[in-house]
C-alpha cells in the first residue's frame, strides 16, 4: 500500500481549501467512530485494564491527541493508574517494553519512522499494542494486537478531523476500560457527553462565520499566544500548531499559570492572546492574568466552555463552546481554535493545506530529512 501523504494531493487554488473539508466532515467523522463495532474497543480496554503500565505515544497533533488520552483513561481507571505519555522519537530510543505492558500509538498516516520503531520495540517486549490510526494508512503500524480506525486519510497537511477522531476513539477505549474496571460512573458520564460530541461540533461549526469576521479583523497579527488549563494545555499546543503550520506566524502555548512566571515579559502588545477555560479554570486567576495582559495591550480571545466559572465578558471577544467533562474537554473546545487558523490563514493569502511547500527554502529544507 501507497503511503499516504498530503504532497501527493492536488492543491486548491482557493477557498474552500481541503483543511476546511475536513474541519466541517468532523461531526459526520465522529458519529462513525461512535456507531461503529465495539468488538476492537473492547479488546483494547481489556488489555489496558490488565496492564501493569500503559503507555501512550505519538508525533505532532497525535502527541496531542496520546496526551489526551492520558486524561480520558485517568478520568476511568482512577488516578492510580500507571499511564505515561512520551513521544515516540523518545520512546524508540528509550523505550523498553515488557509482556506486562500496553502501548498505544496515536498516528494518522500510519508509516512515519518513530511510530513503526515503537510498535516493533514493543512487539519484541511482548507487549500489547494499540494503533489509533487513519482509515488505508501506511503499514507501520498495523501490526499491533488491536487496531482502531479515525477518518479517511486528510488531504490536508493541517490534521483536523484525524485528531478529534482520534480523541473520539481514545475516549470510547476509556469508557469500556472503566466499564470493565468496574467504574461505572465515571465511564457513563463521559459516554454521555461522547455521545453529545457530534451535535457540539456542528453547533460550532454552524457559527464559523464568527471566525471569518474575526480574521478579518486580525489581518496584521504576526504572533500569537494561546493558554489553557488542565487537558486543555494539550488544546493550547493543538491550536498553535495548527495556526503556526498553516499562517507560519510566531506562536507560543503555555498553561494558564505559567505565563505569569516568566513568559509574560515576552509580550509587546500586539499579541492575540487566546484563553481556553473548561470548567475546572480558575475564575480569579484567569481574571488576573486577562488583566495583566490587557495592561501590556495585547487583545485577547476566550474560548469559554459552557459550566465555566470564568467570565467571557473578560476578552476583547469570546466564543462559547459545549459542557463536557473535563477530560473530554479538548475535543469540542479545539474546534474553535481550527477555524481561527484557517480562516487567519486565508486572510492572509496562505494555502493552509501546504505547509509552506510551494517556498523554495522550504522545500531546501525538507530535502534534508525524512519522516
Amino acid at each position: 500500500m501507497p503511503k499516504p501523504d498530503s504532497s501527493k494531493v492536488p492543491p486548491r487554488a482557493e477557498h474552500p481549501y481541503h483543511m476546511h473539508d475536513a474541519i466541517m466532515a468532523q461531526p459526520a467523522a465522529l458519529e462513525a467512530v461512535l456507531s461503529g463495532p465495539g468488538e476492537g474497543f473492547e479488546r483494547a480496554a481489556e488489555a489496558v485494564t490488565e496492564a501493569d503500565r500503559v503507555y501512550l505515544t505519538g508525533m505532532g497533533t497525535s502527541l496531542h491527541a496520546a496526551t489526551v488520552g492520558r486524561f480520558l483513561l485517568e478520568h476511568a481507571l482512577g488516578a492510580e493508574a500507571d499511564l505515561r505519555v512520551a513521544s515516540a522519537f523518545e520512546l524508540a530510543a528509550r523505550g523498553k517494553f515488557s509482556k506486562s505492558d500496553v502501548v498505544v500509538v496515536v498516528s494518522h498516516r500510519g508509516w512515519k519512522r518513530y511510530v513503526s520503531r515503537v510498535v516493533e520495540l514493543a512487539m519484541a517486549g511482548q507487549a500489547t499494542t494499540v494503533a489509533v490510526t487513519g482509515k488505508e494508512g501506511g503499514e507501520g503500524v498495523r501490526s499491533a494486537s488491536v487496531v482502531l480506525e479515525t477518518s479517511e486519510q486528510e488531504k490536508s497537511g493541517a490534521h483536523t478531523v484525524s485528531y478529534t477522531t482520534a480523541l473520539a476513539v481514545l475516549a470510547r477505549v476509556a469508557v469500556e476500560a472503566g466499564r470493565a474496571a468496574g467504574r461505572s460512573a465515571p465511564a457513563e458520564a463521559l459516554w454521555r457527553d461522547l455521545n453529545a460530541a457530534p451535535k457540539g461540533v456542528a453547533g460550532i461549526l454552524k457559527k464559523e462565520g464568527r471566525f471569518v469576521a474575526l480574521a478579518e479583523d486580525l489581518a496584521a497579527i504576526e504572533s500569537v499566544v494561546l493558554l489553557g488549563t488542565g487537558p486543555d494545555v494539550v488544546t493550547a499546543r493543538e491550536g498553535a500548531l495548527k495556526i503556526v503550520e498553516t499562517s507560519y506566524l510566531a506562536v507560543h502555548s503555555f498553561e494558564l499559570e505559567q505565563i505569569l512566571h516568566g513568559p509574560l515579559a515576552g509580550l509587546k502588545g500586539p499579541e492575540l492572546v487566546v484563553h481556553v477555560a473548561n470548567a475546572s479554570t480558575p475564575a480569579k486567576r484567569s481574571a488576573e492574568a486577562t488583566a495583566a495582559i490587557d495592561a501590556i495591550g495585547c487583545r485577547q480571545l476566550g474560548i469559554v466552555q459552557d459550566g465555566s466559572s470564568v467570565d467571557p465578558d473578560l476578552f476583547h471577544w469570546a466564543f462559547r463552546t459545549p459542557k463536557a467533562i473535563e477530560p473530554l474537554a479538548p475535543l469540542v473546545n479545539v474546534v474553535p481554535l481550527q477555524l481561527l487558523a484557517y480562516y487567519l490563514a486565508v486572510q492572509k493569502g496562505h494555502d493552509p493545506d501546504e505547509a509552506r511547500r510551494a517556498d523554495a527554502k522550504f522545500r531546501a529544507a525538507k530535502s534534508h530529512y525524512d519522516l
